[in-house]
């Protein structure tokens, strides 16, 4: 007993992978004028060049990320910090945590909208 392959398609005598890419073209011209199958505002803003996936998981955990950000400046400059008056000590430690949570905030736009692939040289 043979195991006989044939193929799924009536004309197997294309090559399958153009259809696989007229496929993709097609989704392609399809989605083209909305980025996140919603109002397109993004690519009327102009942020289509920018690499960003939309997916709802990914978006409310970036929210919330900046959310905790904006937290923790909330906390050490108004509970912490000005409780104590301004003086040398509030002014440095102020200036340096809002300092590195602006630089972490930066960071992680920088790193969700920078496309891995495209730092790889060919």
């Amino acid at each position: 007993m043979s195991l006989r392959l044939e193929p799924l398609q009536p004309n197997s005598s294309k090559d399958p992978l153009l259809d696989v890419e007229s496929a993709q073209l097609e989704v392609k011209k399809k989605d083209e004028n909305r980025c996140c199958r919603c109002c397109g505002i993004p690519r009327k803003l102009g942020l289509m060049k920018y690499w960003f996936i939309q997916d709802a998981c990914g978006i409310i955990c970036a929210v919330f990320t900046y959310l905790l950000i904006l937290y923790g400046i909330f906390a050490v400059t108004m509970v912490i910090l000005l409780p104590y008056g301004i003086d040398f000590y509030t002014l440095v430690h102020g200036v340096l945590f809002n300092a590195l949570a602006i630089s972490a905030t930066v960071a992680h736009v920088r790193t969700m909208m920078t496309d891995p692939v495209s730092w790889i040289v060919t």
